[in-house]
């Protein structure tokens, strides 16, 4: 049984690589010149903080050098390319390569919990693939945070800018000004806007890059008035405190939607939690009462049968009170 466990984690385990493989290309042998230079600052603030010992900062020399060889490895896959895109939008201070490996390792433990603690070649499987969801669902959540935390400055940056405007600073000293006053995450995309700009970047181009990486609807709102205003001329202050009040009151709409489905959302949690807590109960109380359900094929039958089912109410709940604004 043992055995049999083992050869299905390392097929699944193979099967992901391959799959990885077959799925990316060589990356672009042409190295990109912006990422170069916005990597400087981050490289110079390691550079200081590893001003200690001679020992220590040859360790962590060796340690860099390991780091930077697995990302020269998997950045020969054009899907880490993506991968790094990503990350960019969250705030995890972690680079494509090291969130593959962190990935893996995740895969490795649940795949060993699996074969030889619980023993059960169905819930390694199983693991398996919580191993492999797990990654992505918290990058998805990192992004999400930070997303809300950029829409949440949005309308403030807009008032600091449209204030810079009036007393006379151009648009991108406007900008400039928010990237020193504002804190991340909106400082830090602003500050990209500004180093690509004087790189050379188009401004239409610098600011369609600004949309691309921040999937806002308030953010692309604010892009396409001031690409229009570039166009077609207008007083582009008193479009940026129109566009500044209409993202308040939809703010405040969506703080209100939020309190009256306050109660929907506890019923979701309370819903799907309570089976798992039930569960977890029972088998501390009396452990041969629910044994038959994790030995017996219909009792695992039917715990897969409760799973889906706990997974799609959960899916309705959330689409009833997700309402957007």
């Amino acid at each position: 049984m043992i055995v049999i466990a083992i050869l299905i984690f390392l097929t699944v385990t193979a099967a992901t690589i391959a799959i990885y493989r077959l799925l990316t290309a060589k990356q672009e042998k042409l190295n990109n010149r912006l990422n170069k230079y916005l990597e400087t600052e981050e490289y110079l603030a390691q550079e200081q903080i590893t001003d200690t010992k001679e020992e220590d900062a040859e360790e962590e020399r060796k340690s860099t050098k390991l780091l930077q060889n697995l990302n020269q490895f998997f950045s020969s896959f054009s899907l880490t390319a993506r991968l790094e895109d990503e990350l960019r939008k969250t705030n995890l201070p972690i680079k494509a390569s090291e969130f593959i490996i962190f990935s893996f390792g995740i895969i490795f433990v649940l795949g060993i919990i699996g074969i030889f603690i619980i023993k059960d070649n169905i819930i390694t499987l199983l693991l398996i693939c919580v191993g492999l969801i797990i990654p992505y669902l918290y990058l998805r959540y990192s992004q999400k945070k930070r997303l809300d935390k950029f829409n949440d400055q949005i309308a403030d940056s807009l008032t600091i800018i449209s204030n810079s405007l009036k007393a006379g600073y151009s648009f991108f000293q406007a900008i400039e000004m928010v990237a020193k006053e504002m804190a991340p995450p909106i400082s830090e995309e602003f500050t990209r806007v500004l180093k690509e700009v004087n790189l050379g970047t188009p401004a239409e181009d610098a600011l369609k890059a600004l949309t691309d990486r921040i999937e806002s609807e308030d953010l692309d709102l604010v892009v396409t008035a001031v690409l229009i205003q570039r166009q077609v001329g207008g007083n582009l202050s008193e479009i940026l405190d129109s566009i500044s009040h209409t993202i308040r009151e939809r703010i405040r709409i969506r703080g209100e939607i939020n309190t009256l489905t306050a109660q929907g959302r506890i019923s979701g949690i309370i819903v799907s939690s309570l089976p798992i807590g039930l569960g977890i109960l029972l088998s501390i109380i009396n452990p041969e009462y629910m044994l038959p359900l994790f030995t017996h094929p219909l009792g695992k039958m039917m715990l897969g049968l409760a799973v889906i089912s706990q997974l799609l109410g959960a899916v309705l709940i959330k689409k009833i009170i997700n309402i957007k604004v």
